[in-house]
């Protein structure tokens, strides 16, 4: 209570509690899915911020979220997206953090990847990433580049990784620059095989 001369003025009380609506719990992005059906051409670039999946054709490039190429699709450019699955045929490179290049594909320029890679089809470019897996049914005419490379298919062009191993069913021609290798009976190889030493950290 306040005097205030003569006169008392009641202080006031605290303020009553309001109770707060419950906080709605957050909802999860959502991913949208693009599909193009083997019956539609789009005749120049696809972007978007989610996810591609072509099963028809696109005379140029593409860039989102995850990119996957069927087997009866077709890109006519580059492909640019975090994670690639190509099934059907890329005229173009792939730039992406992962991809996949499946047994049908064909991709016409280089293939370069922040992580890991593999390629179980024809690749006609050089192949770059941190883990690279050539399967039996892969052509690679290109140079491949890596931190480890496994090569169980045939690769036309020379490879360099600080570690390589070389299966049974390989065929390599060009030199193998790396650190420590292993060679399976039965590998074919024709080229050099330059050793180099690990970068200190």
């Amino acid at each position: 209570m306040i005097w205030k001369g003569r006169k008392s003025i009641p202080t006031p009380g605290p303020m009553p509690e309001v109770a707060s609506a419950p906080a709605r719990p957050a909802e999860p992005p959502r991913t949208t899915l693009s599909i193009i059906g083997p019956n539609l051409t789009v005749s120049g670039s696809l972007r978007s911020e989610s996810d591609i999946v072509v099963h028809g054709r696109v005379a140029e490039g593409i860039a989102c979220r995850v990119a996957t190429v069927g087997e009866t699709g077709l890109v006519g450019g580059e492909i640019v997206a975090r994670n690639v699955r190509l099934m059907g045929r890329c005229d173009g490179q792939v730039r992406a953090q992962t991809a996949v290049i499946g047994p049908a594909a064909k991709l016409g320029g280089d293939l370069t990847c922040g992580g890991d890679a593999e390629v179980m089809g024809e690749v006609r470019g050089n192949v770059t990433g941190q883990t690279i897996t050539v399967r039996p049914s892969a052509a690679i005419h290109g140079a491949v580049r890596g931190q480890v490379v496994h090569v169980q298919g045939t690769v036309q062009g020379n490879i360099e990784a600080l570690d390589v191993t070389i299966a049974a069913t390989a065929v390599i021609v060009g030199n193998i620059t790396h650190n420590t290798i292993a060679i399976e009976r039965g590998a074919t190889h024709k080229g050099l095989r330059p050793w180099r030493a690990r970068a200190r950290v």
